[in-house]
């Protein structure tokens, strides 16, 4: 079984060691496509992230962008961390020390 691509070629960043660009051959050996994703530091996480994805085929002249960052609101990564946070701390005292009395047995 053949692969689509003959050759890959990834490109690293040297800091987070993220995927950052990939040349494609084909079996001639001639670049095909070229992939390429771009990343940004979410100081709040600590990370770096990645959300947007470029990818161009050289023989037909066709190009894919996914997840453009420019029009959107800024993500907040920490989310979930907060609702999670709002959750465990929204539960009142007494009841949840009301609930541990139901479970032990008398």
């Amino acid at each position: 079984m053949r692969h689509q691509f003959a050759k890959r070629v990834f490109y690293l960043d040297e800091d987070s060691w993220a995927l950052m660009i990939a040349d494609l051959y084909d079996a001639q050996g001639k670049l095909w496509r070229v992939q390429e994703s771009s990343i940004y530091p979410a100081y709040e996480i600590p990370a770096c992230v990645g959300q947007e994805f470029m990818s161009y085929d050289l023989t037909v002249g066709r190009y894919i962008a996914e997840n453009a960052t420019q029009e959107r609101p800024e993500t907040d990564w920490l989310a979930d961390a907060k609702v999670a946070s709002i959750r465990r701390s929204s539960v009142p005292t007494s009841c949840a020390a009301s609930a541990s009395a139901r479970a032990r047995p008398s």
